[in-house]
């Protein structure tokens, strides 16, 4: 299977986004990504982290600023003909807020 992660800047300014691979509770490897304004990268996610082998990853994408905001979608790609999805594009759980 092979994961696709693009991101995209909506605004007027450049956003520096940073993403880590995760686990099993760890974090495997981090990048950053520099999206210029009005900016889009999609990237395989071996790209992405080319020092971890990805080919049976199981695990998540966390992909986060400390300023700014941006879109992102994932996608799974099979490796027969057809094998397609969408990834659901989660809130970490530290940025959750409670439904009080």
């Amino acid at each position: 299977m092979c994961t696709v992660t693009h991101l995209r800047r909506g605004r007027n300014l450049g956003l520096l986004v940073e993403c880590a691979l995760l686990a099993g509770g760890e974090e495997l490897a981090t990048t950053q990504i520099e999206l210029n304004p009005s900016g889009r990268v999609a990237l395989f996610i071996d790209q992405l982290f080319p020092a971890v082998d990805t080919s049976v990853f199981t695990g998540s994408l966390l992909c986060r600023t400390k300023s700014g905001s941006f879109s992102a979608i994932a996608f799974e790609l099979g490796r027969n003909p057809g094998e397609f999805t969408t990834l659901p594009v989660a809130a970490p759980i530290d940025s959750v807020v409670p439904d009080n």
